[in-house]
């Protein structure tokens, strides 16, 4: 250790000892130990963000078989299938089948869409049922 003079108002020196190693590694440790303590402290605020986030599911709105029919045309068409509700007007005029989602407007397409109906069911990808998904507006609810 050695030391450093200043020189106060009266231009005369004063000693003044230089801080040690130790207390620069404790001034270090310190500001490490405090750092570490953040970031645990973020990353423990940003988990139980995400956890609030999943454990919060949307509640679907139950919507009746008849307000399903009002909802019936090429403008306006919505459908049921497998007990899910769905908006489907923007895509009719996108549908591979062209003019057969039309039957699907205003009523339990369920059949339609899983192959089921004798004439216009067809079974659907695992594509169209995720674009299906997109769609769903609610869930059917039960008389």
């Amino acid at each position: 250790m050695y030391n450093i003079c200043y020189m106060n108002e009266e231009n005369n020196t004063t000693p003044v000892e230089k801080p040690s190693k130790k207390s620069n590694t404790s001034m270090f440790i310190s500001v490490g130990v405090i750092l570490v303590f953040s970031m645990l402290y973020i990353i423990y605020r940003s988990k139980t963000k995400i956890a609030e986030t999943q454990s919060v599911t949307p509640t679907l709105t139950q919507i009746s078989l008849a307000e399903i029919a009002v909802h019936n045309t090429r403008d306006d068409c919505w459908t049921t299938i497998n007990g899910g509700v769905y908006d489907v007007t923007n895509f009719t005029p996108n549908h591979k089948g062209k003019e057969k989602i039309l039957n699907a407007c205003g009523v339990d397409a369920t059949d339609f869409f899983t192959g089921k109906h004798p004439t216009i069911g067809r079974v659907h990808s695992a594509v169209a049922v995720k674009l299906l998904e997109t769609m769903k507006i609610g869930t059917l609810r039960q008389q």
